[in-house]
């Protein structure tokens, strides 16, 4: 009767664990279903961005004069640098 009762309580420990292993397993599911969706939902805003990009890459490769434009414009340090360097180069040329 008293190793019954051991049995029991034995079993009872067991099918706990294995149900706070299923609760756990459940709540990591749920976790990494959030990660999808957040990786889906960024994977969509990079590829509208790319598509925009894209397309203004074409518009700008049909117009030269806008992208001689957007030089002028940029505040891109490494543009502006290369824009100060073209200055200085076509001022020495005149001299």
């Amino acid at each position: 009767m008293v190793k019954k009762a051991l049995d029991n309580d034995v079993a009872l420990a067991e099918i706990r664990a294995i149900e706070a292993s299923i609760v756990q397993a459940g709540e990591e599911l749920e976790q990494t279903r959030e990660e999808l969706k957040t990786l889906r939902l960024e994977r969509n805003r990079l590829g509208s961005e790319r598509a925009k990009l894209t397309r203004k890459l074409n518009k700008i490769k049909n117009q030269p004069g806008m992208l001689k434009k957007l030089i002028w414009q940029s505040e891109d340090p490494e543009i502006v640098a290369l824009r100060n360097q073209l200055l200085l180069a076509t001022k020495l040329v005149k001299e």
